[in-house]
């Protein structure tokens, strides 16, 4: 929720934590990557999206921050693919990724906050 009211600090920790404890969960490695994304620590960001990608390939949201990551680190080439993948994967030919429609963390839903969603 630190997040979700723009509490990027917070939200880092937890997220964190959360990687900790599963390194392969692809919400985990996004969210520590928007964090940090809004914390304006792109170079801890960059290794985070690059294993989101890795994890959910499939994702335009983690691409196009990656992109914009890269980007800010001066890294065109890298930049480049990523844009090249969006364009293909989109359906567009993306010349930039607009750095305010960037994703938001994502909150994880777990078995508990679906069986209850059931309930009457």
């Amino acid at each position: 929720m630190e997040s979700r009211r723009g509490d990027y600090t917070k939200a880092l920790g937890h997220f964190s934590r959360a990687y900790q404890g599963d390194s392969k969960d692809f919400d985990f490695c996004l969210n520590l990557g928007v964090s940090l994304w809004y914390l304006k620590r792109y170079d801890e960001a960059a290794p985070y999206l690059e294993h989101a990608t890795r994890l959910n390939g499939e994702d335009p949201a983690a691409h196009a921050l990656l992109a914009a990551v890269l980007d800010k680190l001066g890294n065109a080439e890298g930049e480049q693919r990523q844009l090249d993948w969006l364009g293909q994967h989109e359906g567009s030919s993306m010349a930039t990724v607009e750095e305010d429609i960037l994703p938001q963390a994502r909150l994880k839903k777990t078995s508990r906050d679906s069986a209850c969603a059931r309930s009457p």
